[in-house]
């Protein structure tokens, strides 16, 4: 039986319709921030005021540096180490970068994952493709496939093989884009046997990898390493969710193991969750 979470704190985010988290060391300390796959914006929201409820206004226009209007198909957001800026596009599939003072684009990545043997269902199902997004330290990618079936899958620029995600790559330094390039899938893992589906991931700087699902209310920690010869992740340890949490979308956690969890529900008085801390 799983353990079940308590919530903390809450807030409002001034952003609807919300679909990923990341966080990053702004010049006022951490700083979390949040997309929604309706409007090309960032929400930057410093969590260093107690009294605070609402958060992530003003947010960053984006879509003026991409030429952009309209729903932006954005599921997931990560960062660097340098502060910048990376955004996962679902429909047609991309990547986005932006500098880490969100005034200049550092390049786009076209996602090839049309090999239906090996991540099956991303060309047939538009609305159920990548949902999540890490950076890897060898400069390839870790994508969350929501569902139908709900994977991880390593992508890689052409003609670079596998090399699977080991704790040590899960901090990604500096991740270098300069200009557009192509990055093919290489090498997938199936969460089918123990969730759902999977709305986020996220990992902490001690290398520890964690899944968020929307269908089974559960915060999951995620075995490693992830051996490109095997066909399936291993969940190491789940957590239940808390009844105020519904439709979770975005994870990110923080340097104490606390997981932060954002929602998209437009009925709920708060939306962004900070958790207690998960422990070892």
């Amino acid at each position: 039986m799983a353990n079940e979470l308590k919530v903390i704190r809450s807030w409002k985010v001034e952003l609807e319709e919300m679909s990923g988290l990341a966080v990053r060391e702004g010049d006022a300390g951490l700083e979390i921030l949040a997309i929604a796959d309706n409007v090309h914006h960032l929400a930057v929201m410093p969590i260093s005021q107690p009294d605070a409820k609402r958060l992530g206004k003003p947010y960053v226009k984006l879509g003026k540096l991409i030429g952009k209007k309209g729903a932006s198909q954005w599921e997931a957001v990560a960062t660097d180490d340098a502060g910048n800026v990376f955004v996962l596009e679902e429909n047609p599939g991309g990547v986005i970068g932006f500098s880490r003072e969100l005034d200049r684009v550092l390049g786009r990545i076209e996602l090839d994952v049309e090999d239906m043997a090996l991540v099956p269902g991303w060309k047939t199902d538009a609305n159920s493709r990548g949902e999540g997004l890490l950076l890897l330290a060898n400069g390839h990618l870790l994508l969350a496939k929501e569902k139908r079936p709900p994977m991880l899958v390593e992508v890689a620029p052409l003609g670079v093989e596998a090399q699977g995600v080991t704790g040590a790559a899960l901090r990604p330094g500096t991740f270098t884009l300069d200009g557009d390039v192509r990055f093919a899938a290489v090498a997938v893992w199936s969460l089918a046997n123990d969730l759902g589906d999977v709305s986020d991931i996220a990992a902490t700087a001690d290398g520890r990898l964690f899944a968020v699902s929307d269908q089974s209310n559960v915060l999951v920690e995620i075995a490693l390493p992830l051996d490109p010869a095997s066909a399936v992740a291993i969940v190491k340890t789940r957590w239940q969710l808390p009844a105020e949490i519904q439709k979770a979308e975005g994870l990110v956690m923080r340097a104490d193991g606390a997981p932060v969890i954002g929602v998209d529900c437009k009925s709920s008085l708060h939306d962004l969750f900070l958790l207690e801390p998960i422990g070892e």
